[in-house]
């Protein structure tokens, strides 16, 4: 038997008498026995009772509604009410302090005991609720993550505040459509990622795993990854969609950065040797004819001898950007010191290329005032790459 302990309520001493003993009688013990509404709600801070007994009808200014109203706001104790009758609007009042049950005059030791019992598991569960709740919204509200479930059958989804501020919104600023969301993807991303929600729905996959970018409130695009699994009903069909959404921008940006580095030259912002070299072998192999361009700077060795790598390396910025311009079809490519070469895929006049060449020894000595050295060479499929780029370096 359960050792609660109950606080009674009751301005008539025989009755509240009465009830102690029943009480008592029942395993429960009494915390206090208080006769006014005023006295309830200070004992019920003193001796922080388990429930609270309450007598609706109390002489003085505050009835036991009035108490259990302020007992509702201050303390966390059910309240069940002790009652022989009471009109309409009184029961109305009763009902709006949210009561764990009713207790009627003249008592039951059967219905006592019932009642209290289903009201103490009522509010240890709803406790257990309240405090589960209570972790679940700290947990979405400390995480770096946004969270959203999504409702299948009503379509509707709940997006935490966390999950709107990702993107630049207020909380009042998104509703809970999947629009709010899918609407929002980046256009190139949500074929993707439309095909990946239903392939886990449909169940082809264990769980939801996507990356894709979102436009954000000031019309930016912004990379984000979302992971989530079903919730499916008993025979089998998915009814909800929940997961988390994470911020992942500076992480792409730090990859689409490294790999930039590993295939650009820093310097000339040009492809570097390892990026030409296997545009190279690909064009190669797959072009009937093509043509390669050398073009040296022997400036830069000079430079780089006198003053140092910082002065030789500022001669190659500008000699990059003439090349890209003079070669806008193709890959032009820095391959180590004063060197760099073109590869033009499907030329296949030497004059061409020849042309093309010169006009770029004109165009970096016109307008960087350096002398420049330029040479080409037509390759047929199959030929030995290395041999190609020494011969077009044969000035």
């Amino acid at each position: 038997m359960t050792e609660a302990k109950i606080l009674i309520v009751e301005d008539e001493s025989i009755v509240a008498l009465n009830l102690q003993n029943r009480l008592k009688s029942l395993g429960y013990g009494v915390a206090g026995v208080a006769a006014s509404g005023e006295d309830a709600v200070k004992r019920c801070g003193e001796v922080q009772p388990d429930l609270v007994l309450m007598d609706i009808m109390l002489q003085g200014e505050m009835d036991g509604i009035g108490a259990a109203e302020r007992i509702r706001k201050n303390y966390d104790v059910p309240v069940v009410y002790l009652t022989a009758y009471a009109d309409d609007v009184t029961l109305d009042r009763a009902k709006m302090t949210e009561p764990f049950g009713y207790i009627l005059k003249p008592f039951e030791v059967k219905e006592i005991r019932t009642t209290v019992e289903i009201a103490l598991y009522k509010h240890k569960m709803e406790r257990m609720l309240r405090e589960s709740e209570e972790r679940y919204m700290r947990t979405v509200n400390g995480a770096n993550d946004g969270i959203w479930d999504w409702d299948l059958l009503a379509n509707t989804v709940y997006y935490s505040p966390r999950w709107k501020a990702i993107f630049g919104f207020e909380d009042s600023e998104i509703g809970t459509s999947s629009d709010e969301w899918l609407s929002r993807v980046h256009p190139e991303d949500r074929a993707g990622l439309d095909m990946e929600i239903s392939r886990h729905v449909e169940g082809v996959t264990s769980h939801l795993d996507a990356e894709f970018r979102i436009i954000t409130k000031d019309g930016s695009p912004r990379w984000a990854s979302v992971r989530a699994i079903t919730v499916k009903s008993p025979g089998g069909k998915a009814i909800r969609l929940a997961g988390s959404l994470t911020d992942i921008h500076r992480r792409r940006q730090a990859e689409e950065l490294l790999l930039h580095i590993a295939e650009f030259d820093t310097v000339s912002e040009l492809a570097n040797e390892a990026l030409f070299l296997e545009r190279l072998w690909e064009t190669s192999h797959n072009n009937q004819r093509y043509a390669i361009i050398r073009v040296s700077l022997p400036a830069f060795a000079e430079e780089y001898r006198v003053h140092g790598p910082a002065t030789a390396n500022a001669l190659l910025a500008p000699v990059g950007q003439i090349l890209l311009e003079i070669f806008p079809v193709g890959l032009c490519a820095r391959l180590y010191g004063g060197e760099f070469v073109i590869l033009i895929p499907g030329l296949e006049s030497a004059d061409g290329a020849h042309s093309l060449s010169q006009k770029a020894v004109a165009a970096i000595e016109s307008r960087l005032k350096l002398k420049s050295q330029a040479g080409c060479a037509i390759a047929e499929r199959g030929s030995d790459c290395n041999e190609v780029v020494l011969q077009a370096g044969r000035f």
